[in-house]
């Protein structure tokens, strides 16, 4: 039984997103946590027993939206695919986004986020700063980012970016090996050469100990010269056709680091697929 967070703040990205993960875990028994997190929208009178009265009031109505808005998506999910093996709690919770989801993570024992971009393209919309883009680095959960436009197919080819200078295990790699397993998809690793010319003896230990434990998958390696990481990343994602790219972050705002802010505002408006952000230190 999986547990997967959906965050929502009603928006029609975030329905798409649970759309989405209903597709994605359609076969899987899962229990769908739908959470959407609110805060004070504006400032009370500051004077006294008025200003407590008017928190109050706002905090009510805000609690009352919230909670009558879920009974509505949860009407939604049923229309649009309800499913024995499928059970949703919906919660409502007055704080900040990124510690509501921290919250959730720990009481239900989460083991994905998906939750919808604010545009049709996922690396971008970590750069220029979301609500997803806040969660990574941040929470060691696993998290699938899913842009506006993305139509849901079986995957093929799945991407996995990495510098191997990150130490693989079974544990960090397991729901990039699901979802591939599952799919009986091809994984493409590729690196990017920048500083030198071929990798370190380092680097290769890596490399064979991912290659060990992907063994059940095909799986192909790719290097990369003479690019920019970001255009790089781009490039091989078009030139392949993925279906998803995986990215292991190392830290929050590693995404934000990883594409210059020239190379964000420029990115390929073709780049429609999902990507999935594994966090170096989770650990379950």
């Amino acid at each position: 039984m999986k547990n997967i967070l959906l965050p929502t703040d009603f928006s029609d990205n975030s329905w798409h997103a649970i759309q989405y993960a209903l597709q994605l875990f359609a076969k899987e028994s899962c229990t769908f946590y739908v959470l959407n997190s609110f805060e004070q929208t504006m400032s009370p009178p500051t004077s006294g027993i008025s200003s407590k009265m008017a928190q109050k009031a706002i905090h009510k109505a805000q609690e009352e939206n919230s909670e009558s808005d879920l009974r509505d998506i949860l009407n939604r999910i049923k229309q649009y695919s309800e499913k024995p093996h499928h059970d949703f709690k919906m919660i409502s919770m007055y704080n900040v986004f990124t510690d509501a989801v921290e919250q959730c993570l720990e009481k239900y024992n989460i083991d994905m986020v998906v939750m919808g971009t604010t545009g049709s393209n996922a690396v971008k919309d970590m750069t220029v700063g979301s609500n997803t883009a806040s969660l990574v680095g941040r929470v060691a959960c696993p998290l699938i980012a899913v842009p506006k436009d993305t139509v849901y197919k079986k995957y093929t080819e799945i991407g996995l970016a990495t510098d191997y200078e990150v130490k693989f295990t079974e544990q960090l790699l397991k729901p990039l090996t699901d979802l591939l397993e599952r799919a009986k998809a091809t994984l493409s690793v590729f690196h990017i050469l920048v500083d030198h010319e071929s990798l370190s003896d380092e680097q290769v230990g890596l490399k064979d100990e991912l290659e060990q434990i992907v063994s059940k998958t095909p799986i192909n390696f790719y290097l990369l010269t003479e690019t920019k990481v970001g255009s790089g990343i781009q490039m091989f994602i078009e030139s392949r056709e993925l279906d998803m790219l995986c990215i292991i972050a190392k830290k929050h705002n590693f995404i934000e680091r990883l594409f210059d802010r020239t190379y964000s505002k420029n990115i390929s408006k073709h780049m429609h697929i999902p990507l999935l952000v594994l966090n170096a230190n989770f650990k379950k």
